[in-house]
């Protein structure tokens, strides 16, 4: 059987970092080149090259590469709150650059992009596994510089691939995250009372990932054609779990962990209609306080996404797995990325 050449990109990342693993574990590659800012935490093996270099600095040039069978492309920036234009230049204009080197090479390879759900923006609703017209608006400029990328994807000549990922949220096993993102931060100011109002309302789903599904569905996907085109979502879809049913889990794990919470001096949030949440941002402004000034800051910059309440189809998805994806039990596995979130006050 043919082993390809891989060059799997953003290998530190929260999602590259175990398909790194599961990609050495599986030995599906012949060869697999990682392309990383700063290698040195990186395992090796026999048939692992590191490549130092960064898709976002103009001096760095993708043709110091070697020609390969299939591209993993999982480099991203997930700042929500970086400006627009570093965001673009990361995740835009890197994956140019890197599809416009694939593109040049005499064999041209598979390309199969990492993307996010969220490049559905505010749409609500049904969201399909298709190419999305630019939606009415974004919660930030991380949403629209992923949407961006995806364009140039699609339009590119390759045998170019789009998986879309809900949020990452930690391992099956224990729910833990090698690069603890926002759904990490808000439940620490949740534990700590800094999110007095959380916008949404109760039954707005929450579509939690684990790493271990992302890991072994690319490589069941490396193990089929290429579909040219084709979008995949990886997605809870209507085993998402509601927002309510979240804070309950974390407002559960406080009161057991944290005496604050036993005696009712922490309270959980309220749940805050568009009004309601304008007039507390205000507030919070007015007020001057600079702790609740830079939290309500870094939550504005993502937690507005739950005011517009989505589910993902999977038809795709399921199509490359051979069936319903084998999602965790949505409370269970919550109840373990909180815990974990959690473990240090």
């Amino acid at each position: 059987m043919h082993r390809p050449t891989i060059l799997l990109t953003g290998a530190t990342g929260a999602v590259g970092r175990p398909l790194l693993a599961a990609l050495l574990a599986a030995r599906v590659c012949g060869h697999l080149h990682v392309l990383a800012r700063d290698p040195a935490d990186l395992p090796s093996a026999d048939n692992l090259t590191v490549h130092r270099g960064d898709l976002a600095d103009p001096a760095w040039t993708p043709s110091a590469l070697p020609p390969v069978d299939l591209i993993l492309h999982a480099a991203a920036s997930t700042h929500f709150r970086a400006p627009a234009a570093a965001l673009e230049t990361i995740n835009h204009h890197g994956t140019a650059r890197l599809l416009a080197w694939a593109e040049s090479l005499a064999r041209a390879p598979r390309f199969i992009h990492l993307s996010t759900c969220c490049v559905a923006g505010t749409r609500t609703g049904e969201i399909p596994e298709a190419s999305l017209p630019a939606p009415p608006g974004f919660v930030n400029a991380y949403e629209q510089s992923k949407w961006h990328a995806e364009q140039r994807v699609l339009a590119s000549p390759l045998a170019s691939e789009i998986v879309r990922l809900s949020i990452i949220a930690g391992n099956e096993a224990q729910g833990s995250l090698a690069r603890p993102g926002a759904l990490q931060s808000a439940l620490r100011w949740f534990r700590r009372g800094l999110l007095p109002l959380i916008p949404g309302d109760a039954a707005t789903p929450v579509d939690l990932l684990s790493t271990d599904l992302v890991s072994a569905f690319l490589l069941r996907l490396l193990a089929r054609p290429a579909a040219p085109h084709a979008v995949y979502q990886l997605s809870a879809g209507a085993a998402a779990l509601p927002l309510g049913d979240l804070l309950d889990l974390a407002a559960d794990h406080c009161r057991a962990v944290d005496p604050r919470w036993r005696r009712g001096q922490i309270i959980p949030p309220v749940l805050a209609p568009h009004a309601t949440f304008a007039s507390f941002r205000a507030s919070v402004a007015r007020s001057g306080d600079l702790l609740f000034n830079e939290v309500l800051a870094s939550a504005d910059s993502f937690l507005p996404v739950l005011f517009y309440p989505k589910r993902f189809t999977t038809t795709a998805a399921e199509l490359v797995w051979g069936g319903p994806l084998p999602v965790p039990p949505a409370r269970a596995f919550a109840a373990r990325v909180i815990a974990q979130a959690l473990a240090t006050p």
